[in-house]
């Protein structure tokens, strides 16, 4: 739906209809600009980032970052997504579909708990959490991050997980069975 469309449903005349579009535009400018004005400015030297006429296109500060150790920033940061949103997934899924299809006791209380895990603000258990992997010698490794984002991640996905899986019909189910 292009700004006009929208216009027009809203029941504005030209006038406003330009206006909503430069409203429009104005945001979206602002929005972009700071975006492309950082990509363009690291493929610049130093001396040229802030001149406007004349810059020589460089990769070296992407080398430099490099360099400096960025790379195995990215590694880790790729192996702590990844690992902590699969075993998130399929801890989630296989919760969401117990809570959403099967009658079993204690369904409302455990549902429940798993909410309040996710209403309880996490930052203070920052500390404890840290005490508790400083006894266990888990500091400064991928497992005790993994658990954390695993444990943060959950209750939130099995809310959203058991929703959609109660919209979905049982005899889909049954089909696939």
């Amino acid at each position: 739906m292009n700004a006009f469309a929208l216009g027009r449903r809203l029941g504005l005349n030209l006038l406003g209809e330009i206006v909503l579009v430069l409203v429009t535009l104005a945001v979206l400018f602002m929005l972009v600009y700071p975006t492309a004005w950082v990509i363009l400015a690291s493929f610049k030297t130093p001396e040229t980032m802030f001149a406007a006429t004349q810059w020589r296109f460089t990769f070296q500060n992407y080398v430099s970052v490099m360099q400096a150790g960025f790379g195995r920033n990215i590694v880790n940061s790729l192996v702590l997504c990844v690992g902590s949103v699969l075993i998130a997934t399929v801890i989630a899924v296989n919760a969401a579909y117990a809570f959403s299809r099967k009658r079993f006791a204690f369904k409302r209380f455990l549902f429940g708990s798993v909410l309040f895990g996710q209403t309880f603000p996490w930052i203070i258990l920052v500390t404890p959490i840290f005490i508790l992997f400083a006894r266990l010698g888990m500091l400064n490794n991928w497992l005790s991050m993994i658990f954390v984002y695993v444990a943060v991640s959950i209750p939130f996905s099995v809310y959203l997980l058991v929703g959609y899986l109660k919209a979905v019909p049982k005899s889909l189910d049954e089909a696939a069975i």
